[in-house]
């Protein structure tokens, strides 16, 4: 199978929902050196949790093979949840906590978990070679939409 990493960068780095932007690259690795694909998504109304979700959602949707995939986030919660079983837990208890209580963003956690199925991954947290490029890049994505609003 195909080595592919996918990098996440985005504004949202709080519980509180906001709108922002985010990027996502696929690098593909080849015997030629790394090949790769950049996406951007405008965030509305998003915690820092479900941006992640959406730009790892947005990637997978890219790859037209299963693959053997890092993904790379700043934040730890998406990749626990995902690599402890909470989201077959949640699926089997029909989307609710252990509490009870409907889990947020299920349509998110859903389509991701979906898209996962038949790679093989983990997950890599904290800083990656590509954040300080994606970061700005972001900022001048939102300078440029900025102009267009005025």
């Amino acid at each position: 199978m195909r080595q592919v990493n996918i990098y996440i960068c985005k504004t949202q780095k709080s519980p509180r929902r906001q709108n922002g932007t985010g990027c996502y690259i696929l690098e593909f690795v080849t015997e030629k050196g790394a090949v790769t694909r950049t996406g951007f998504v405008e965030l509305k109304n998003e915690t820092a949790n479900s941006a992640e979700i959406i730009l790892i959602t947005e990637a997978l949707r890219r790859l037209n093979e299963k693959c053997v995939l890092a993904i790379y986030t700043e934040t730890g919660q998406v990749s626990v949840a995902v690599e402890s079983g909470w989201i077959e837990k949640w699926k089997q208890s029909s989307w609710k906590t252990e509490k009870g209580t409907p889990v947020h963003d299920m349509e998110k956690w859903d389509a991701m978990s979906n898209l996962l199925i038949g790679h093989e991954f983990h997950f890599e947290t904290g800083t990656h070679q590509y954040l300080e490029w994606m970061n700005r890049e972001i900022k001048r994505a939102e300078a440029g939409k900025e102009k267009r609003n005025v």
